[in-house]
């Protein structure tokens, strides 16, 4: 067993990010630790062999492009498209010995009324939020790149998070990140 190196290797991070799972495409399904174990905890191994299989994947959605568009949209939507961010879900998974009262179990359980109308809200702010970036980017003709600096990192975020490991949770932060533009798009726009 060859430990040299620390840790896995990214390139089977991003090979696991492009292959489906149990939960949607893209999502955690243990092949980075599986492919890591497989080759001894070599390093160097797993990056060749993550490096194969990236390839063969790769060559399939090149041959089958409905396939693979099919796929990183799913992909990209099971993760940017949630205005929960997991979070609901995740309290869900949680396994706790505490009982909760009926009030917070219809908020955060799944399908609690509380949590649908949490949810419908949370759904439309995030509409609110992506539709003022949109206005702030149609009207900032020119802005220079200081400016730009925060919607380029979500752009560099949505083409990072479309190879790598698909979590909506893992978003979150770029959506807050996003909120001023959201604001001076606004006031762009009702100052029209």
């Amino acid at each position: 067993m060859n430990l040299s190196g620390t840790g896995n290797s990214m390139y089977a991070h991003i090979a696991m990010g492009l292959q489906d799972s149990e939960d949607a495409p893209g999502w955690y399904n243990t092949y980075n630790e599986a492919i890591f174990a497989e080759c001894g905890y070599d390093k160097a191994e797993t990056a060749r062999a993550a490096k194969r299989s990236l390839t063969e994947t790769l060559r399939y959605y090149t041959d089958n492009p409905g396939i693979g568009w099919s796929f990183i949209h799913r992909k990209l939507a099971s993760e940017w498209n949630n205005p929960t961010f997991e979070g609901f879900h995740m309290q869900n998974a949680r396994l706790t010995a505490e009982e909760l009262s009926p009030l917070v179990k219809s908020v955060i359980n799944d399908g609690g009324k509380l949590n649908i109308l949490l949810t419908f809200f949370l759904d439309l702010y995030e509409s609110v939020v992506l539709f003022g970036i949109l206005m702030y980017l149609a009207a900032a003709k020119h802005a220079d790149v200081r400016e730009l600096f925060f919607v380029m990192l979500l752009i560099g975020a949505f083409v990072f998070f479309a190879v790598w490991e698909a979590k909506g949770r893992y978003v979150a932060p770029f959506y807050l990140m996003a909120v001023p533009y959201a604001a001076a798009g606004y006031q762009k726009l009702l100052a029209a």
